[in-house]
């Protein structure tokens, strides 16, 4: 059964990374075009839309995404039927939202607000879009539709600079993605997504059901927003406290590390309905087959982490000609590890019904982050936000285990991360003892990489050894 499930998720999971590693990447070769086009005050700008749109994006996600995947997965009629009045009140909130914004612009002349929202309705639909195709199996479509949105979006970006029209890069940049993420989502649900979902049992969506649907969703919802607000709050804070400049420089280091991030959080949309069935069909399996998963991506993604911080001002110097900015990348990066273990936690507890403890960890994270990023941004500018990011990442750790339903969910990235930190003490300081950043560099990284694989092999097979024994004792007292 494991094995199975293995399989599966390997699938889905190499779909939806594919498709939003592409994403990521698409984002990441945008960024590089606007600063090129127009240096480092654009890319502030075009990182500061990015933030503002993903916030917007979270206040009318409502958690139908990760709720619409559930609840499809296990087909229930009711909910089938609540969803479609959940995603007409996401349309409405993403309409009114659009029309203040174009009321403001007519007013004022200035299409700032306009740019982040587009961006925003993007962020939420597409999210939508990806729980509906996980749930229903079309995950390989969804990719498909989804690469040729993106990679449709940067061609006309290239092209338009290619004309001559090199002037506003960033407005450009967000109104291409746009344009072709619209124009892609609608052919796909029209044509493959609307059409079998029609198709689903489904019970009269009465008012009591609907109401029921957005109980479950709201504490999703307030979780998805609290999520965007401390993930992006480093942005829109530094952007109202520095100059287009500084938000420039930080904002390439933010997109290298999101390449990360954005092939982590595919795990969300492949692990729901894989642990949902799991969880109706052999609840017994669950425990285990949680404790794999994030370990295995916590120390996945460490190894990586390690990686980029040993070539930081490379790939910075390469992409964006800012090598200046390593020390923020070198900083961010080690957020990613939390962020993905987060997510996996967070599928966990939602399947196990324990959406309230998703919200109250996320609001908690939340609302520590807001005076960290003031207090640390004040005093160390751009570093100082970066060190908050990595922080609040942290955070879910001691917040999940401190409240007693998330505890059980987050002790395994307890132990992980007990393996984790002297692997990385290992990795770091094998780099830099034996030269770090100087002449043979490339040697210096793989050995570094070797002292954390050797700590993380022996650090794994005793978590393997207690998972074991751990399986053994419940049999026996199942026997017994």
């Amino acid at each position: 059964m494991l094995l199975r499930l293995g399989r599966r998720l390997s699938l889905g999971a190499g779909q939806v990374a594919v498709a939003n590693g592409v994403s990521a990447v698409v984002i990441f070769l945008a960024s590089i075009t606007v600063v090129r086009l127009g240096g480092a005050n654009e890319l502030g700008r075009y990182g500061l839309i990015i933030a503002l749109g993903s916030v917007v994006g979270g206040i009318v996600d409502l958690g139908t995404d990760r709720v619409l995947t559930q609840r499809v997965a296990e087909k229930s009629p009711g909910w089938t039927a609540a969803w479609r009045v959940l995603i007409w009140l996401k349309g409405g909130g993403l309409g009114i939202a659009l029309l203040v914004a174009l009321l403001y612009f007519l007013v004022r002349g200035d299409g700032f607000e306009v740019l982040f929202v587009l961006y925003g309705i993007t962020t939420s639909a597409w999210l939508t879009l990806q729980g509906i195709a996980s749930a229903l199996h079309h995950l390989g479509r969804f990719t498909v539709f989804r690469i040729a949105s993106r990679v449709a979006g940067l061609v006309t970006l290239a092209a338009a600079a290619a004309l001559g029209y090199r002037a506003h890069p960033a407005t450009s940049a967000v109104i291409s993605l746009f344009v072709w993420d619209v124009a892609a989502g609608c052919l796909l649900w029209l044509f493959v997504l609307g059409p079998d979902l029609a198709r689903l049992p489904a019970a009269p969506a009465t008012r009591s059901a609907s109401w029921l649907a957005f109980r479950h969703a709201l504490p999703l919802g307030i979780s998805s927003l609290a999520i965007w607000l401390y993930v992006k709050l480093d942005t829109i804070i530094l952007g109202l406290t520095t100059d287009l400049a500084t938000l420039g420089a930080y904002t390439a280091a933010v997109r290298l590390a999101e390449l990360i991030g954005g092939l982590t959080t595919a795990l969300n949309a492949v692990l729901l309905p894989a642990f949902a069935r799991l969880s109706a069909t052999h609840p017994e399996n669950l425990p285990r087959a949680r404790d794999a998963a994030i370990t295995t991506v916590t120390f996945g993604v460490g190894l990586l982490c390690l990686l980029v911080f040993c070539f930081a001002d490379v790939l910075l110097a390469v992409a964006f000609k800012l090598p200046t900015s390593a020390l923020y990348l070198q900083i961010l990066v080690w957020g990613q590890i939390y962020g993905a273990a987060g997510v996996i936690s967070a599928v966990v507890l939602q399947v196990r019904g324990r959406g309230r403890s998703i919200a109250e960890i996320t609001v908690l994270t939340s609302i520590i982050s807001i005076p960290l990023y003031v207090v640390l941004i004040k005093v160390g500018g751009a570093a100082g936000a970066a060190v908050a990011t990595f922080v609040s990442y942290a955070l879910i750790l001691p917040i999940g285990l401190a409240l007693r339903p998330s505890r059980t969910t987050y002790v395994p990235l307890l132990r992980a991360s007990m393996v984790l930190l002297p692997a990385i003490g290992a990795g770091l300081g094998t780099f830099l003892y034996s030269g770090g950043f100087g002449s043979g560099r490339l040697a210096h990284a793989l050995v570094a990489l070797l002292a954390y694989c050797v700590v993380v092999g022996i650090g794994g097979l005793l978590l393997v050894r207690n998972w074991t024994s751990q399986t053994v004792s419940t049999q026996m007292s199942a026997g017994t």
